[in-house]
């Protein structure tokens, strides 16, 4: 991962990417970045405050025009929002938001864990015995979204934690979103997320997503750890897009056929291309 550096003066915070920095605030000691998103670096740290390890968010305005920081802040502000009314035990929690010398931050909860996609990638596929009870625990939370009027957008193996103690925990809120947002914080015709996981609504850049663009998401989710990979993979973001949108996906049996034909008929409905269908 590469390494930011920050710097404070009187037009707030400027990001780079030229020598290592952890950002000075005064409640947390940073001990090592852990993430790094399109507009956000999450960093493990000790919380003085509370006392504890946590995970820090930090808002990274490195790719932005000065008159587009306002906007940007505004949408760190929702999410850190949105992730703070959370507290189902199957997401990661958020403590608190703030702001020092330009530097907007929520803290989160620490889990020390490996992702979903990190195992993939290291055992090829998981057996269905093993896939099951994660399928019951990321349907809950997805049930449990969908009862508070939200969209996560975001559902795939990178985004699920799985303990060290075994738990169990869907994290990263920054899709995350109300039904109903303002034009000026979802733009229409433009696809948000990830590719290979995209429920044919969401690879069109329709507004109107609600709970079954998640279940869509969800059924590539486990297809990817039954079978080490998604069906509709390409080195083209359009034309995995646009697969998502017209093909039909293969049935997992296809390229694992140890899995059951009941399991391969639920992931065929949560992976229709007509939403009502699902």
């Amino acid at each position: 991962m590469e390494k930011y550096y920050l710097s404070t003066g009187t037009d707030g915070a400027t990001w780079g990417v030229q020598r290592p920095f952890f950002p000075r605030l005064k409640d947390f000691q940073i001990l090592e970045d852990i993430a790094q998103g399109g507009m956000g670096i999450v960093y493990k740290v000790y919380d003085r405050v509370e006392r504890r390890i946590s995970a820090l968010k930090v808002l990274n305005l490195s790719v932005l025009l000065p008159e587009e920081r306002e906007e940007e802040i505004a949408r760190f502000q929702r999410e850190a929002r949105l992730a703070l009314s959370i507290t189902h035990p199957n997401m990661v929690r958020a403590y608190r938001m703030g702001c020092e010398e330009g530097i907007w931050y929520y803290v989160m909860e620490y889990v020390p864990s490996e992702d979903l996609g990190e195992i993939v990638d290291r055992r090829g596929k998981l057996e269905e015995q093993e896939v099951l009870p994660i399928a019951i625990v990321l349907a809950d939370v997805i049930a449990y979204i969908a009862d508070r009027g939200l969209v996560h957008r975001d559902i795939k193996p990178d985004n699920v934690l799985v303990g060290y103690d075994g738990s169990i925990k869907l994290c990263d809120y920054g899709l995350l979103r109300q039904r109903k947002v303002s034009p000026s914080i979802t733009s229409s015709g433009i696809s948000i997320g990830t590719p290979n996981y995209m429920s044919p609504e969401q690879a069109r850049g329709d507004e109107d997503l609600d709970v079954r663009s998640d279940i869509y998401s969800l059924g590539m989710t486990l297809y990817h750890l039954l079978t080490g990979k998604t069906p509709f993979e390409s080195s083209s973001v359009t034309l995995t897009l646009s697969r998502h949108i017209f093909e039909e996906v293969p049935p997992v049996r296809q390229y694992e056929p140890r899995v059951s034909q009941e399991l391969e008929e639920i992931l065929l409905k949560m992976t229709k291309k007509k939403r009502e269908e699902r």
